[in-house]
């Protein structure tokens, strides 16, 4: 009995003491997070969720934070995963809530807003602070998804429900901004005037609110009352943060946009100038501890916000051509320290690298204000010369996109894949009026010119235009930063020549302690019916081709994603020949209003490459999917890769954003490799092999890339087939028709159309 009753002691104390263990660890986890040591508090959290001392409550409140830590990561996967594993857990009604209103927050800030609506709709409120929260969410899901009249709606109710004045403020500066962004300027002052009378206390929200005010004042022809009250707003915010605060940044970007509404355009150059400086820094020492994911949802929050300097137009050049390259290094965060170099460069940077008879062309989508005050998306170039610089606005991105070709639209025509409608774009002189010549009419005696597209110039060869002048080499660029980077080895010791792949069979995997990834699968399988790649024995020939002239290639018919994940450091090029595959789907439409939220951009998921085994690796947990996305490729390290030729369909495609298609190119420039060689459309087996043929037997004879690139195409173009010539002639003597040759040869061109040769293009070739 004594020995029982010890045992049971003994057992007791040892419960004890391991429950004081996991509250302590708790209680670190929250002060970890308190000081953004985010993954630090998940370590800290993964103890108290695996320790078997941990109580319902306990481990219901650890997962809740571990999934707010998560998403602060920008582990949003994760984060929802955790949300869910918290939902299962048997808790109060309350703290279910709170729990499901945390989940609706990351579904609306990742786009997902179809799920959050239906959580909202679901959701039971049991005391005020849930109830204001579920209205505020579903009226931003409603705002998201232009349902401005539901919102309105909302929000009006929760006005006259709400008894707390700080919450009534919250809900009319909402209102507010949701006027705003319909371009509802009277409606907009006027329920952020109300706001700004129920905030009681000088906080950081009411000053915000004001200037919001300002804003709307502004496009309401009230521009005395308007630059009163953000200078109030700034220097209001200015007593309560440091100045280097984004929202005092912000700010100082809506006095710029009101002083340039107002037609005071050299002040608002000075505050465009002054926002850019410090937004540049803050965004630089912000992006030094982000990580991949972090840093492509911060540019999708900037983005918008920095193209407004471009309302400027070619009143302050030299600005522009700043921001414009600061942009590109955003949208294309470079490993490592190396970013830092690159957002640091300027437009005075590149001008300097330029020769005398080079131009720099970076063309900017750009959101610019209509006479009402609603902004509309335009289409400029910023033209540097050695000497010069200049804006040229090219008009509205719409009329751009809706030009006629063919009989539909060019943003159809350039997407519908059909041959004829490709072969009209790139017979179409006017579109190289429209597009080209307000740019060349500024230059005068050049041989070269480089330039960065932008919007639909992403999926469009401008490059390949008829009518532009023979004598200029045009040359595509991601970035001209890239002018000032160090040259590559045009031929790369260590490269890879692969592509014949088997899709069914699944590939050795050597590659231990793998984490598999199967977003890529998930993402396909949730949009697709099924995964099926077919293999194209021209795949194989081409590769048995190129090795002709590459000898010491490494050669291979497999290649899976585990090999490629953990071995391509020790590549200097790459030939991948495979399918690609890019799936366009509608996406969240951005809006600088309410940009102040972040949202994951999950387009990287629908483009990607088919390696060994894609139709059946997704079945094995084990292993990697075999399909590597533009996302995946993020996070690889392609430093030491100089070339790259993706020989698939449509590896230059992508759901297209100020930065560029959101696909393969991006994702292979994030990870750092040099010149790519990539497609726009669906490309004729024989012809891109009998293209890649040429191409790597000109570079064996030591010409250039962007020389062998052009001759290749030449090539393809001049390819001609001679055939007996066969008529069809009718015999009355048999009564029928015969087959007679005439003795003379046809040629024929099979690749002269342009939908044949003018799918390839060459990016970032800085080996001229």
């Amino acid at each position: 009995m004594a020995r029982f009753a010890l045992s049971l002691i003994l057992s007791l104390l040892w419960c004890s003491l391991g429950n004081a263990s996991v509250y302590q660890t708790m209680g670190r986890a929250r002060n970890l997070a308190s000081q953004n040591r985010y993954t630090d508090a998940v370590r800290a959290l993964d103890s108290v969720i695996n320790s078997p001392h941990s109580r319902t409550s306990l481990l219901f409140e650890a997962y809740d934070s571990r999934a707010r830590c998560h998403k602060k990561s920008g582990n949003y996967s994760a984060a929802l995963a955790d949300y869910d594993a918290a939902l299962g857990i048997d808790a109060s009604e309350l703290n279910r809530a709170i729990v499901s209103l945390n989940k609706t927050d990351l579904l609306i800030q990742t786009g997902q807003y179809s799920e959050a609506e239906k959580i909202l709709n679901d959701l039971p409120c049991h005391n005020q602070d849930t109830k204001n929260r579920r209205i505020t969410n579903l009226a931003s899901v409603y705002t998201r998804t232009e349902r401005f009249q539901q919102a309105e709606n909302l929000y009006k109710t929760a006005i006259s429900e709400f008894s707390d004045s700080t919450d009534k403020a919250i809900i009319c500066h909402n209102l507010g901004v949701l006027y705003m962004q319909q371009g509802k300027w009277a409606e907009a002052s006027r329920q952020l005037s109300i706001a700004d009378s129920l905030y009681g206390r000088l906080t950081a929200e009411k000053f915000i609110s004001l200037s919001n005010l300002a804003l709307s004042e502004a496009f309401s022809h009230n521009c005395e009352l308007a630059i009163m009250h953000i200078d109030t707003a700034l220097s209001g915010l200015a007593r309560i943060v440091n100045l280097s605060h984004p929202d005092l940044i912000i700010m100082r970007r809506k006095k710029a946009e009101i002083l340039l509404a107002c037609g005071n355009t050299e002040k608002a150059k000075e505050e465009f100038r002054e926002y850019f400086n410090l937004n540049r820094q803050n965004i630089i020492s912000a992006f030094e501890g982000m990580s991949v994911q972090n840093r492509l949802d911060f540019w999708k929050k900037e983005k918008p916000l920095l193209s407004l300097a471009f309302g400027l137009e070619n009143s302050y050049p030299e600005l522009l051509f700043d921001v414009a390259l600061f942009r590109r290094g955003i949208s294309m965060p470079a490993k490592g320290a190396e970013f830092k170099s690159i957002l640091n460069y300027n437009g005075r940077d590149i001008r300097n690298r330029l020769s005398k008879k080079d131009a720099a062309v970076d063309f900017v989508v750009y959101p610019k204000r209509d006479s009402s005050g609603k902004l509309e998306s335009h289409m400029g170039a910023i033209v540097a010369t050695k000497k010069n610089i200049r804006f040229v606005p090219l008009g509205l991105v719409s009329e751009i996109e809706n030009h006629i070709v063919n009989g539909i639209r060019l943003k159809t025509a350039i997407s519908c894949g059909r041959a004829d409608h490709i072969d009209a774009v790139y017979s179409d002189s006017s579109l190289t009026q429209k597009i080209w010549m307000p740019v060349l009419g500024w230059l005068d005696n050049i041989d070269r010119l480089f330039f960065v597209p932008d919007g639909i110039f992403n999926l469009l060869a401008i490059e390949h235009l008829p009518g532009l002048p023979a004598d200029i080499r045009i040359h595509r660029l991601t970035n001209l930063v890239n002018l000032l980077s160090e040259k590559r080895s045009s031929t790369p010791r260590d490269f890879l020549l692969a592509g014949g792949f088997d899709y069914d069979g699944l590939p050795d995997s050597a590659i231990e302690n793998i984490l598999p990834n199967h977003n890529a699968a998930d993402f396909l399988r949730d949009n697709i019916r099924e995964i099926s790649f077919s293999t194209l024995p021209g795949m194989k020939a081409e590769v048995d081709t190129i090795f002709r002239f590459m000898p010491h290639a490494e050669h291979t018919y497999q290649l899976s994603e585990e090999y490629l994940k953990h071995n391509c450091g020790k590549y200097g090029g790459m030939h991948i020949s495979t399918h690609g595959y890019t799936l366009h789907l509608d996406d969240d439409k951005g809006n600088y209003i309410l940009s102040d939220s972040i949202s994951a951009d999950r387009s990287l998921l629908a483009s990607g490459l088919a390696l060994s085994g894609a139709n059946n690796a997704h079945r094995h947990s084990d292993r990697e999917d075999g399909l590597l996305s533009a996302r995946e490729l993020c996070d690889m390290d392609m430093r030491n890769i100089g070339f790259v030729v993706l020989s698939a369909c449509q590896t230059a495609d992508g759901k297209v954003s100020d930065e560029g298609p959101a696909g393969l190119v991006r994702g292979f420039k994030i990870a750092g490799a040099g010149t790519i060689i990539a497609t726009l459309w669906e490309v004729n087996d024989e012809a891109a092999m009998r293209f890649m043929t040429m191409f790597y037997k000109l570079t064996a004879l030591g010409k250039s890339k962007s020389e062998a690139f052009r001759l290749a195409q030449d090539y393809l173009r001049g390819y001609c087939i001679e055939e007996p010539e066969i008529i069809e002639e009718y015999d009355p003597a048999i009564q029928s028709s015969r087959i007679i040759e005439t003795g003379n040869t046809v040629v024929s061109y099979p690749f002269a159309s342009q939908s044949m040769w003018a799918p390839f293009i060459l990016i970032d070739n800085t080996d001229i």
